[in-house]
């Protein structure tokens, strides 16, 4: 660690042990990955950016002197505006993490998450399990919505429902048809270079299956019968 490093360190120190420093609530913004994302710090005052886990120091903010610490392996995608905002460029997952700004007697936790779409009723391979006949929901929300997003439900490139909502239902009757269908729901968002989507497939329990599997016991008990009966009247016979 050189000297500004060091000095950066010491100054940070001071603060957190202070009286009445004071550490508020963390606050979470969503964003998608390949998006750039700026943060804002609640405190206009900010003058530190740091990582929150390890408390390295990601920027610093002095006098209109805002840059990057250089001597911390930090990605070029990073970068620190005039006003002292964290700007994260081509947004990875790498990127996603808590992130503390720091003034006088005061810090504020950032934490940034992942945009993903969640569907109601899905087990870990995506699929959802129905029954012919019966009326089926199908469930997508938006985990981070954002102003101006729009959901869509489709199938087979087919629009089923669409809104400016943060969760989207579509309510259907199940037939046979739709056995082992894949339905999507995505997103739409002007400000989103890539929008989120999501894939399930609809599992259907149908009754003629049930009435051929039924049919089948009942050839088989039959047939099992038929043998068996035979057999007795040829031992019968033959003695």
């Amino acid at each position: 660690m050189n000297a500004a490093s060091l000095s950066i360190f010491q100054w940070c120190l001071v603060f957190w042990t202070l009286p009445g420093f004071q550490m508020n609530e963390i606050e979470t913004i969503y964003a998608s990955t390949g998006s750039n994302v700026k943060i804002k710090c609640p405190n206009e005052k900010v003058t530190i950016w740091q990582y929150s886990d390890s408390k390295d120091v990601l920027a610093e903010c002095r006098n209109g002197q805002n840059s990057i610490n250089l001597n911390l392996n930090v990605s070029d995608r990073l970068n620190v505006t005039s006003d002292c905002k964290l700007l994260i460029h081509n947004l990875t997952t790498d990127d996603l993490s808590t992130y503390l700004c720091v003034a006088i007697n005061v810090s504020n936790a950032i934490h940034v998450n992942l945009r993903k779409l969640k569907v109601d009723g899905t087990n870990n391979l995506g699929v959802i399990h129905g029954t012919e006949g019966e009326n089926i929901t199908l469930t997508c929300t938006i985990i981070g919505f954002l102003p101006g997003d729009t959901l869509h439900w489709t199938k087979e490139k087919e629009l089923l429902a669409s809104g400016n909502t943060e969760s989207l239902n579509y309510v259907f009757q199940a037939h046979r048809s739709d056995n082992l269908k894949e339905f999507t729901c995505m997103t739409h968002t002007i400000k989103e270079i890539y929008p989120l989507k999501t894939h399930v497939q609809l599992n259907l329990f149908c009754e003629y299956l049930t009435y051929y599997f039924k049919f089948r016991r009942a050839v088989n008990y039959v047939y099992r019968h038929y043998q068996m009966n035979v057999i007795v009247f040829s031992s019968i016979s033959i003695s």
